[in-house]
């Protein structure tokens, strides 16, 4: 037997251009006892379809259901809130990054005074007491000057190199 038709409405049932008068043929055509094998596996869909089709709620169905709404429900109440209200995430937020900036601060200030500290205490090393310079003589008193300036040097490029890196 040719089963082109059936094959036919099939694939207009997947693309759901089907009429209901073709659904109805399928579904008459696989409650058939025999059914050919590369069909047979469609059989358990429109079963399912005419099962489903065939189920009736009960008369006291929708009584019954308003009752269990209707005891379930309580007053929904709108509740107002207050432009406080709305706002407090952005105080809270504000206020966060008061304390964020103030421990900043407070760190920037604490690196600065420990980086004057070790100049101060760095030039106090370097600095030649006035009684050996006067008796330096100025070769060395200019080669004195030159060691002392290339360490000033040296700290001040390392404290600008340390502040880069704090900003970023």
């Amino acid at each position: 037997m040719d089963y082109k038709y059936i094959e036919q409405l099939l694939e207009s049932y997947w693309a759901c251009t089907a009429t209901e008068q073709e659904e109805r043929i399928l579904r008459t055509f696989f409650q058939q006892d025999q059914l050919p094998p590369h069909l047979y596996r469609y059989r358990s869909l429109f079963a399912a379809e005419e099962q489903m089709a065939s189920t009736r709620l009960s008369d006291d169905f929708e009584r019954r259901l308003l009752a269990q709404i209707g005891s379930e429900a309580t007053p929904c109440r709108a509740r107002r809130i207050s432009l406080s209200h709305r706002l407090r995430p952005f105080f809270h937020a504000a206020g966060m990054l008061a304390i964020i900036l103030a421990v900043g601060m407070a760190a920037q200030r604490t690196f600065e005074a420990r980086d004057e500290r070790v100049e101060e205490r760095f030039s106090e090393e370097t600095a030649l007491p006035l009684d050996d310079a006067a008796v330096l003589q100025p070769s060395q008193q200019q080669a004195a000057a030159q060691s002392s300036a290339s360490a000033l040097d040296t700290l001040t490029t390392a404290r600008h190199d340390h502040e880069a890196e704090s900003k970023q």
